[in-house]
């Protein structure tokens, strides 16, 4: 299998995330054409590539004319079906593999990939039955939350169970496969590393980052975060950890939980491109998306350095009045839109990077606007 290319040849992406169009210039600036396939022809990958596809994930023919035309593909959302990137693997070179997004959106598979390496996690059980609910919550307690197995099924199926009364919650759920019970932590920091991995098996990381949300909805991304040394050197080291056990070449996560005590656990693996990793576009020497097409098309992974001060911000308003103020008087903000994807495809239209030499700083100037609460 080819494990190098050069500019003039073509990288096929497929899928349609917010990371996409991104990807797309980075390729065309290191010299690709681009080729892309996607469900949706408003999707804005189809208005900006060299050439394009549009068919369901299923439509073997036209992924296998997809897979032909391109010299090697890459996909930019987690949302791809496993079946679907198998299948371009027979036509197609898919350097990232799928081993590492497999285990990555199913939970249990995750979890058995951690404890496997010794890497600690949330204490959980697997539930196909209210029985099995009722007896998990006898060894984690209460509170826990129900997850389905399956990360790409509707996120509304999750539930937090506070106590023996509100159990009854699970049932309606239950039926729809197996889960996973969780015990739920209230209070702790979410924290992440990006990280890339090249075709040497070398990784290279970005900075630490934080991450806030609200409902699952992510707020607002900071770096240039502080946390002990110890905490800092073992995510490094789980990074490393998890970046060499998966059979995978491109940009992965690896997000955590920090509790007030101190207690480090992997929260879940990220095997592609995520929303908060924007944030380094502003901040590094590089972007996570020439990154990853370094790492996938065989170029030495760089360095990362030159990391300051930021906060990444999504929003999903344009007409927000608030967001237009600022857009006229912030010179240290940094606009992206996702323009069709984000209209027609996700909730989020877009995002700012705020940049400046202290972070304490940037987080009063956001808070200050009050677009947060919008």
């Amino acid at each position: 299998m080819t494990t190098q290319f050069y500019p003039g040849q073509t990288l096929g992406i497929i899928g349609e995330g917010i990371n996409g169009p991104m990807l797309v210039q980075a390729a065309r600036q290191m010299g690709f054409k681009v080729t892309v396939y996607s469900p949706d022809e408003k999707n804005e990958l189809v208005h900006i590539a060299d050439n394009y596809f549009v068919g369901t994930y299923y439509d073997w023919e036209k992924l296998k004319t997809f897979a032909e035309s391109c010299d090697f593909i890459t996909y930019e959302s987690q949302n791809i079906q496993i079946e679907t990137l198998n299948f371009l693997q027979k036509y197609g070179v898919l350097p990232q593999g799928t081993e590492a997004l497999e285990i990555s959106m199913d939970r249990l598979m995750e979890r058995a990939l951690l404890e496997e390496n010794n890497i600690n996690v949330l204490p959980y059980a697997s539930a196909i039955d209210l029985n099995d609910i009722v007896t998990a919550t006898a060894t984690l307690g209460y509170p826990i939350v129900l997850k389905p197995i399956q990360k790409n099924i509707n996120p509304q199926l999750a539930r937090v169970i506070d106590g023996p009364a509100s159990i009854g919650r699970a049932a309606e759920l239950i039926d729809n496969g197996t889960f996973i019970v969780e015990s739920w932590l209230s209070d702790m920091r979410e924290l992440s590393i990006v990280a890339a991995k090249g075709v040497d098996g070398h990784i290279e990381m970005f900075p630490m980052i934080e991450n806030i949300f609200d409902n699952g909805k992510l707020v607002e991304s900071l770096t240039a975060i502080k946390v002990p040394d110890e905490i800092e050197f073992e995510m490094q080291r789980i990074v490393n950890v998890v970046g060499d056990a998966l059979n995978y070449r491109g940009v992965y996560q690896v997000d955590f939980y920090l509790t007030t005590t101190g207690n480090l656990m992997v929260k879940k693996l990220v095997a592609t491109l995520s929303q908060e990793s924007a944030i380094f576009g502003q901040v590094t020497n590089l972007s996570v998306y020439e990154q990853h097409i370094r790492a996938i098309a065989g170029i030495p992974v760089s360095v990362v350095t030159s990391s300051a001060p930021a906060i990444l911000v999504p929003f999903d308003n344009l007409d927000n009045a608030r967001l237009q103020t600022q857009w006229l008087i912030k010179d240290n903000w940094h606009f992206t839109f996702y323009h069709n994807a984000g209209y027609s495809l996700h909730a989020v239209h877009g995002h700012f990077v705020a940049t400046g030499a202290e972070l304490q700083y940037l987080i009063d100037q956001v808070e200050a606007t009050k677009i947060l609460l919008n």
